[in-house]
């Protein structure tokens, strides 16, 4: 449909940077056989995993480091119920339990952290022990790095009133940055990453591709814990590039990044913000419905603030009040009229997937929390219209509807039936404390960012003006006070998501994921309108693929059976497949039977059948028994099986004692071939040159030493003509 409208010189046009991304994740193809291969493993892993949760109850402090490395390396939801029955009985115990161990800041600090980003408020108090008599932390915990860094991290879960923690966060943010100067730069680098973004106000999806790289380096890491992580990362990393790419053609389809050229074309980005609120596989239809109602949001707030003359937005106000073809008439531009009809599309979609579900009403609330952002749309652009700086208090009171947050949470609960009924939605209509918090955050967040450019393309007056104007103060104390107010509402936060609580655990949940969205999104710039600042974590979700061994599942090895479960009698012989075999056994994991069994079987064969094989095979037999590859220092192995492998070639072929008469000479024929090129990356060079030198040298052998003139002549006959008909071929 042809645009008249657009060329109209009464519409503004902002000038936002291109998508970064284009049309690159719509034809992303969904690896099945792939996925598959990530899910098998995952489940086999997965009861590893908590078995190991399981045992590590026999000590509460190790039962909350597992947990905690559960969440930080993103696999927790897998076991949130045994999780919370963990959580409800540690904390009933908590006076016993702090009466018994002597707790030091750092198992002080995670038992907090732990137990209150699960809703269980630990008190306070329990930090003064840290404190001498003048009231302030000791100097004596200053050079305790993980407790420091601990006491750091629970700090932020702190609501209303508690000074120690106010006090902590100063104490602890004055000291971890000479810290991190002393520290090993792996944990220089944690310390400062933890400065920029504490744990709890990070994208937990984010938080746990970042902590795994840094616990791969942890001498003390559970590989077995860690290979979960890992597997399972890439596992829901193809769920999510298969959702992106799905949203991706919808919205190619949809052709509206040409239809409206004066709007932010951010498909991949949008998809991050909703992303980030849910990442659980479960929650693939919220991603996907928040997605696109968060796109056609973000069409309105750019066709109000950087487009539409007041006159128009007046009319499609109206329009979106009624919420009815009826209205498509009565909008004055023909692109309004697409935008619109764009918009009843999807409210009808909307309806007839809540309907099948017999939960029409959800889809009636997602409608009024729509109606309720465009009318707080139509108010800033009738202040822009008439270059009105509203009170900040007024400013604030229409931020919170368009923060946008009532309208996510909304249709985030689309996709969550067992936990979001109509009483839930009553409560989110509400605006309950945390909800009201998390729209000041983001509302205030974005401002703080976006405002000076939002300034130059005409928008209505920011937070940071109106505070100035009201306050009558300087741009940097306007920031600096909102800021505080931040804080104050991720306290508020905080205190809503403690038990007992108004609302399920998961829904709250998911509005603190939001809140750390907005930080994100806002940390240096405004990272929707700038897509290079998210540039980064796009490809760390969506593109790269945390590296990981390949991991083959031990069932594998069950047709070496026979029908009564035991190893073949027939592979005894095998040497190298028994001897393969046993090194494989020590890359098992928990559970696997048949590797516990292999290991048994090999190593009951090997010494005899090192008897029976040559000096040299012998002796790398002896080698792995008495240390497995798996288990040696890759230096030394190295060292050993230059040697080995140097003989292995010429060996096999047996010409030593094929060729008596011959000089037998390979580890020389090597020194002249590593002497031509030393550097590792001539090492196929190297190989051949030694392989065709020897054979040159048994050729020259022969005929030097052992061969008559007469064997001679056929052999240099049948040679050339080898050499003729190789050359023929090609």
């Amino acid at each position: 449909m042809e645009n008249t409208n657009q060329q109209n010189n009464s519409h503004r046009r902002a000038d936002f940077p291109p998508s970064l991304w284009g049309c690159s994740f719509a034809s992303f193809p969904f690896p099945q056989t792939e996925f598959e291969s990530y899910s098998r493993q995952v489940e086999v892993l997965k009861e590893n995993v908590k078995d190991m949760l399981t045992a590590s109850k026999k000590d509460p402090v190790e039962h909350i480091e597992f947990i905690n490395l559960s969440c930080r390396l993103g696999v927790s939801y897998h076991f949130d119920d045994e999780i919370e029955n963990s959580l409800k009985q540690i904390f009933a115990d908590l006076p016993k339990l702090l009466e018994k161990h002597d707790c030091d800041l750092y198992t002080l600090s995670l038992l907090f952290r732990v137990l209150r980003q699960h809703g269980f408020k630990m008190p306070c108090v329990v930090f003064d022990k840290f404190k001498d008599t003048n009231g302030e932390f000791k100097k004596t915990i200053i050079n305790d790095v993980k407790g420091i860094l601990g006491l750091y991290e629970a700090s932020f879960l702190s609501v209303h009133g508690e000074q120690v923690l106010d006090e902590a966060l100063v104490f602890t943010k004055a000291n971890l940055e000479s810290l991190a100067m002393q520290s090993s730069p792996r944990l220089a680098d944690h310390i400062r990453n933890a400065l920029i973004r504490p744990f709890h106000k990070g994208v937990p999806r984010i938080e746990a591709r970042k902590y795994i790289s840094f616990y791969e380096e942890d001498e003390s890491r559970n590989d077995t814990l860690l290979k979960f992580a890992k597997i399972d990362f890439n596992r829901v990393q193809l769920i999510h590039r298969q959702e992106l790419s799905i949203l991706s053609r919808w919205w190619n389809d949809l052709n509206f990044a040409e239809e409206f050229p004066y709007a932010r074309d951010r498909i991949v980005e949008v998809y991050v913000w909703a992303n980030g609120v849910h990442f659980e596989p479960q929650y693939a239809f919220s991603r996907m419905m928040v997605t696109k109602y968060l796109k056609m949001i973000s069409l309105v707030d750019d066709t109000y603030d950087a487009y539409a003359s007041f006159e128009e937005i007046q009319h499609f106000t109206n329009a979106i009040e009624r919420c009815s073809m009826n209205a498509l008439d009565q909008l004055p531009a023909d692109y309004m009229k697409v935008l619109y009809r764009a918009f009843l599309n999807l409210f009808n979609e909307t309806e007839n997937d809540m309907g099948k579900q017999g939960r029409s009403y959800a889809s009636y609330y997602v409608k009024e929390e729509l109606k309720e952002l465009v009318r707080g749309y139509h108010t800033e652009a009738g202040w822009a219209d008439k270059c009105h700086v509203p009170t900040f208090d007024e400013y604030v009171r229409n931020g919170l509807a368009t923060s946008c947050y009532g309208a996510i949470m909304a249709t985030s609960f689309l996709g969550m039936e067992e936990v979001a009924g109509g009483e839930e939605y009553e409560w989110l209509k509400s605006n309950p404390k945390i909800l009201s918090a998390g729209k000041m955050i983001g509302r205030l967040m974005n401002d703080i960012m976006g405002h000076e450019d939002e300034q130059k393309r005409g928008d209505c007056a920011s937070g940071v003006e109106c505070y100035m104007k009201q306050y009558d103060v300087s741009e940097k104390k306007a920031i600096e006070e909102i800021q505080k107010m931040v804080a104050n509402g991720w306290k508020d936060i905080n205190e809503d998501c403690m038990r007992p609580t108004n609302a399920p655990m998961p829904l709250l949940q998911h509005i603190v994921n939001l809140a750390r969205v907005t930080d994100v999104m806002y940390e240096n710039d405004d990272a929707y309108t700038i897509p290079s600042s998210l540039k980064d974590y796009v490809a760390l979700l969506y593109i790269e693929q945390v590296p990981c061994c390949v991991f083959y599942e031990s069932v594998v090895f069950d047709k070496f059976k026979d029908t009564n479960g035991e190893f073949k009698k027939t592979i005894i012989n095998d040497v190298k497949g028994i001897l393969g075999l046993y090194e494989a056994s020590f890359l098992s994991v928990h559970g696997e039977q048949v590797l516990d069994e292999a290991l048994v079987f090999t190593k009951a064969n090997l010494e005899s059948l090192a008897m029976q094989s040559s000096p040299r095979l012998a002796d790398h037999i002896r080698n792995a028994l008495i240390r497995p590859f798996h288990k040696g220092v890759p230096r030394i192995e190295a060292r050993k099986y230059i040697s080995f492998y140097e003989e292995e070639w010429w060996n096999d072929l047996n010409f030593a004692e094929e060729f008596p008469y011959a000089r037998d000479r390979i580890v020389e024929i090597y020194f002249w071939g590593n002497g031509v090129h030393f550097e590792p990356q001539y090492a196929f060079s190297r190989m051949m040159v030694t392989k065709y030198t020897k054979i040159v040298s048994l050729v020259d052998d022969t005929y030097d030493a052992y061969a008559s003139f007469e064997e001679i002549k056929h052999f240099t006959n049948a040679l050339v003509g080898l050499m003729q008909s190789s050359l023929m071929s090609l």
